[in-house]
């Protein structure tokens, strides 16, 4: 019997796993044949990756200082002086996440669907596609349309579609592009420098390839596509036995649908939790509470925060958009000092 069975091995699974295998006996399952495929997101992640991963230049892209935000004719520039941004080849990044988690002592199986989980007083019992399972505790990490998830009861309040092209047209540019849209009152497009490539995607639960493709009048047909689901405002995020974490427990960016830092800090606390239960030999969500308690003081109140202006984006008319947008310039400077992860903490 597995310790701990961790149901997904994106950024947020791998990363728990490489924390976990420490002290425990730890098992990532993948459905996928190969890590990093398919791609569901977009790459872009702040330099608060550096509190968890350090950058290497096989996953690194390209670095952005900035954003342009475009409403109508006019623009809001967002810079900082140092890089404030990498663009990550998701893949790569994946699979070195992988490579180190295994030398960690983790073991991971690719191409192990998790069909049902039953949870007992003793153990959980994991059914995949190639043989039953068992362990002490699961962790599910398994993105916007988890099992885990599912099994123990819990669901966003919304989920956003998401949805990417990536060209072979080369932007070195120092600057992610950001389009407001009146006509897309739930979300935005946006055009990421990739070095060699270029990033165009799109946000909204109305969101289409063909939708994409006529806003940004792409010459140049797309190298790749790729879209998933956003899950927006968490549900429960704990039961017997049972930690969510990432996509899967909804630790989402409400103004922006990114969720990777989020993720691994939510992992560092949810290790914590769990070396707490190991040593009561208690995995009640009472006990597993505290991860609950734990990582919503930390971000849970910023995407409460997050959802609410959501809501208020979505039915502000055109022309408060307008004096909203008008604002925000005139306070331009204040702004450029947020971390864009932990908004109303400044720098």
């Amino acid at each position: 019997m597995w310790d701990i069975i961790i149901v997904g091995a994106g950024p947020v699974g791998l990363y728990s796993g490489m924390l976990l295998s420490k002290g425990f006996n730890t098992l990532v399952l993948e459905e996928d044949k190969a890590i990093g495929k398919p791609l569901h997101c977009s790459g872009l992640v702040s330099v608060n990756l550096n509190r968890f991963v350090k950058p290497r230049k096989e996953f690194i892209e390209h670095k952005v200082k900035g954003a342009r935000v475009w409403y109508k004719n006019s623009r809001l520039l967002l810079k900082k002086q140092k890089t404030a941004a990498y663009v990550i080849n998701r893949e790569r990044f994946d699979s070195y996440l992988g490579r180190v988690a295994e030398k960690k002592g983790c073991e991971i199986l690719t191409g192990s669907k998790v069909n049902k989980l039953f949870f007992t007083n003793k153990d959980v019992r994991v059914e995949t596609k190639n043989k039953p399972l068992r362990s002490r505790m699961v962790l599910g990490c398994d993105g916007s349309q988890s099992i885990v998830a599912k099994a123990i009861g819990s669901k966003p309040k919304e989920k956003v579609k998401g949805i990417i092209a990536i060209t072979e047209e080369e932007n070195r540019s120092e600057h992610v592009d950001i389009f407001i849209d009146k006509k897309l009152r739930d979300g935005f497009f946006w055009k990421i420098p990739r070095g060699e490539r270029t990033e165009y995607g799109m946000w909204s639960g109305s969101a289409s390839f063909e939708r994409l493709e006529r806003f940004f009048s792409l010459k140049q047909k797309p190298a790749n596509r790729h879209g998933g689901l956003i899950p927006l405002g968490p549900g429960k995020t704990v039961s017997d036995r049972c930690i969510l974490i990432g996509d899967a427990a909804s630790q989402v960016k409400p103004w922006s649908g990114g969720g990777l830092v989020y993720g691994l800090l939510a992992s560092e606390i949810a290790f914590e939790t769990i070396k707490k239960a190991f040593e009561k030999n208690d995995f009640t969500e009472k006990t597993l509470k505290t991860y609950e308690k734990n990582w919503k003081k930390r971000i849970g109140w910023r995407i409460k925060i997050g959802m609410i202006g959501r809501s208020v984006f979505k039915k502000t008319g055109e022309k408060e958009l307008w004096l909203l947008f008008r604002v925000l310039k005139l306070l331009n400077p204040l702004i450029n000092t947020l971390d864009m992860d932990f908004l109303f903490s400044f720098r």
